[in-house]
């Protein structure tokens, strides 16, 4: 009778171990890639200062800049389109010397720009994705729209319509009425 004991060795540990990496590698990949559904995001964009004379052209084509693309200028990414455009005068934060105060001042011939955007993005790691742009509040936005090339910061972010989910009164209503009717049967 032969007498042959199998063991493990060092190979066979290190060999089940890259095995489980590659397992674990693969179910990642598969859950940050899979196709999910999109959201409708409106996020703001604040031109902190601008000339006057681009801010009031900027002001006067306002109508028809509503529902333009607007393009990441680093990437060439859409990243949304144009709700509406708002022009402000420029503030400048300024200290008194004698009393120490800090005061918002107006800043002569400047203008600040805000652009509301709206766009459908996916959530990727915790974060709102637009065709790949990472978009969240203070992230700097450097765009381009057919008269205007600037950046700005995002300053809000809003959900306005989740994916899959009922967003009015009828919609949830109607959502509601066919799931009972399904349950019924």
């Amino acid at each position: 009778m032969d007498n042959t004991q199998r063991r493990f060795n060092v190979f066979d540990w290190i060999f089940i171990i890259l095995v489980i990496i590659a397992i674990g590698a693969a179910v990642y990949y598969l859950r940050s890639h899979a196709a999910s559904e999109q959201d409708t995001i409106q996020y703001t964009v604040e031109v902190p200062v601008i000339r006057d004379d681009i801010a009031a052209q900027l002001s006067a084509m306002s109508d028809a800049a509503v529902q333009q693309d607007i393009i990441d200028s680093v990437k060439n990414y859409a990243i949304g389109k144009v709700v509406s455009i708002k022009v402000e005068p420029a503030q400048a934060t300024v200290t008194n010397g004698l009393t120490g105060a800090i005061t918002q001042v107006p800043y002569p011939t400047f203008s600040k720009v805000t652009l509301t955007i709206e766009a459908d993005a996916s959530i990727s790691n915790g974060i709102y994705m637009i065709n790949g742009y990472r978009i969240n509040v203070g992230t700097p936005v450097y765009f381009r729209l057919p008269y205007l090339n600037s950046w700005g910061y995002c300053t809000t972010l809003q959900v306005t319509e989740i994916a899959g989910q009922p967003q009015t009164a009828t919609e949830l209503e109607t959502q509601m009425d066919t799931e009972l009717t399904a349950a019924g049967q």
